[in-house]
């Protein structure tokens, strides 16, 4: 596993115990589910940046961007 790969797994980690958060309904105002909908969204973008700067790696062979 590189470092790419053990970023988006913290990444998915954290992002499947917010969403569980909010199916359980343990958000006591609409103000902190806005919130947690916030950090699910800013982690959602660093996956994508990560996933991003991963294949930009790998094109160039040397594992460094």
């Amino acid at each position: 596993m590189d470092y790419y790969e053990a970023l988006d797994l913290e990444l998915r980690k954290h992002i499947s115990y917010l969403e569980g958060q909010l199916s359980q309904g343990s958000m006591k105002s609409f103000d902190d589910y806005k919130f947690v909908c916030g950090q699910i969204q800013g982690l959602m973008v660093a996956r994508r940046t990560n996933e991003d700067l991963a294949n930009r790696a790998k094109e160039r062979d040397d594992g460094f961007i």
